[in-house]
This record gives C-alpha cells, sequence and structure tokens, in this order.
C-alpha cells in the first residue's frame, strides 16, 4: 500500500511539473571513441562540444556511449577515460552517461560515470538509461535491469513525455545486425512491449557508427553514432549530434551535422506533422 501511494505521489508531482507552457531541450550524441587506444578523443568530438554549447536554451546532454576504445590495461583505460572526462568537462550542461562495450574493462565504470543503469526527471520528462552489458545478460534487458525498468515505468505513468537510452539499438541496420538486442529477439521484443505500454515514443541508441530514424510500431528509434568514431557505410554517414526540444505535449527532433545547417527530422504533438521516416521490419 505505501508503495502504490509513492508511486502515485510521484506521479501527481510529475503531472503538476508538466504544465502546457512548460519547455525542455537536451542533446544526444554517441560513439565518439578513437579508432587506437593510443588516441586521443577525435577532434571532431571536440567540435561537436562546441556546437553542443551554442545550441539556445539547453538544459542537459545524453550520451550514447562507447566514450572510449578500451584496454585490457587498467592503466591505459583510465587515461582513455581522463581523455574523454577533459573533453566533456567543457560542456556547459550537465552530461547523463549510458554505458557501450567499449567502456568496459579493467577500470571502474562506475567509479568513473556513475550507475549503469538509472532515471532521472527534468522539467516534468522522465529519462530512462538502460545497459545492456550486464554480467549474464549481454545484449539484453532481463533479470532484475527489466523488473527495475517495470516498476520505474509504473512509477512515473504521470510524465508528460519519457525517453530511453541505451547503447545498441533494438532494430539495428546496416551494421551490427546480430550484435545488438535483436540477437534475442523474444526478449527485445518484451522490452519493446514494456516500452509502448507505458507511451514511449523515443528510444536513443548508438552502436551504429551513424545517423538513422526508423519506426517499430509506436517507437521511433534514433541513432546517433557519430560523434567521433570512425563511421560505417551507410546513409546518415556523417558526424553529428541531435537535439530534442520539448514544449508541452510537443516533441521535435533536430539533425546538426558537423558544419552544416540543423534539419528538423521528427515532429510530435499538437499542430506537428513529423517528416517521413522508414519502418523497420521485424528482425
Amino acid at each position: 500500500m505505501r508503495a502504490r501511494l509513492v508511486s502515485l505521489l510521484a506521479a501527481a508531482c510529475l503531472a503538476a511539473a508538466a504544465l502546457p507552457g512548460f519547455s525542455l531541450t537536451f542533446a544526444v550524441f554517441g560513439d565518439n571513441r578513437p579508432h587506437e587506444a593510443g588516441d586521443p578523443q577525435p577532434a571532431v568530438f571536440g567540435r561537436i562540444i562546441q556546437e553542443v554549447n551554442r545550441v539556445p536554451g539547453l538544459d542537459l546532454a545524453v550520451e550514447l556511449g562507447d566514450k572510449v576504445l578500451g584496454s585490457a590495461n587498467a592503466a591505459v583505460m583510465a587515461r582513455q577515460y581522463r581523455d574523454f572526462q577533459w573533453v566533456v568537462s567543457k560542456l556547459a550542461v550537465p552530461l547523463h552517461y549510458t554505458v557501450g562495450n567499449h567502456d568496459l574493462g579493467p577500470t571502474s565504470y562506475t567509479a568513473a560515470f556513475g550507475h549503469r543503469y538509472y532515471s532521472f526527471d527534468a522539467q516534468g520528462c522522465h529519462f530512462v538509461v538502460l545497459d545492456a552489458y550486464q554480467p549474464g545478460a549481454i545484449l539484453r534487458i532481463t533479470g532484475a535491469q527489466y523488473h527495475w525498468l517495470e516498476q520505474d515505468l509504473a512509477a512515473h505513468r504521470g510524465a508528460a513525455h519519457t525517453f530511453v537510452f541505451l547503447h545498441p539499438p533494438l532494430w539495428p541496420r546496416y551494421s551490427h545486425v546480430g550484435s545488438s538486442l535483436d540477437r534475442y529477439p523474444k526478449d527485445r521484443d518484451r522490452l519493446a512491449a514494456l516500452l509502448a505500454r507505458h507511451g514511449v515514443k523515443l528510444v536513443f541508441v548508438g552502436h551504429n557508427h551513424c545517423y538513422d530514424l526508423l519506426r517499430h510500431g509506436s517507437i521511433t528509434q534514433f541513432t546517433s553514432g557519430g560523434a567521433g568514431a570512425e563511421l560505417y557505410r551507410s546513409p546518415g554517414r556523417f558526424h553529428h549530434f541531435l537535439v530534442v526540444k520539448v514544449e508541452g505535449p510537443a516533441v521535435t527532433v533536430t539533425l546538426h551535422r558537423v558544419g552544416a545547417a540543423p534539419q528538423v527530422v521528427y515532429r510530435a504533438g499538437v499542430g506537428a506533422a513529423s517528416p517521413p521516416a522508414e519502418k523497420t521490419t521485424q528482425q
């Protein structure tokens, strides 16, 4: 009974925060890792950070994993962590981290970046960051993490919008097919159904070093893996970041290619019509 009351109070607080006139702007980027273990962070990643800082009214940023190349040598990996942290220390807003496969090694990830799966709230919106590399559950959201997610989503039913972030795609294209959540389709489909039941419309992923947008049922999956790592062959083969702007019930996603004019790629909400996007088929 007490847990139910806490859940209802949390939902009421979020609903109260989500007034029609509220606004929130956040940036999303991922896969900035260098190509070689001894390389510094890519120069284009520093440029992306500069461009992110110029986004008007920016409130926060979320990165999608693969901050570093990784190493079996703890000292080398610790240096890679420091190189990444030095670059992102120039961000003018708080940065929230997502764990990628290259981020894990002999150096403690949690000591450097905090929890591997967690959630937080901002301006009546709920943000969920998942870990697809839990021991014994690689490329699966299952076990304790799945049960935590069920409870977390239930406790935040009153959020104006819920956004979900993880490193590998649910529905990969162009690359990493079979090395994303599609490796275990039953677990992937169970996760997607849970997100859909709780009204999640946008999921942000990396892993593929490109930009991509696709829809699967009621969920739109954005791949933003172009923050500096070597780019993969795909239609979205360019360095970039995304900016998400929430204005009450309306959500707009803008693609920012490095050195190019921003392009609106998604709109939803009152009076909004989103540009067309391809629909994925079941893997």
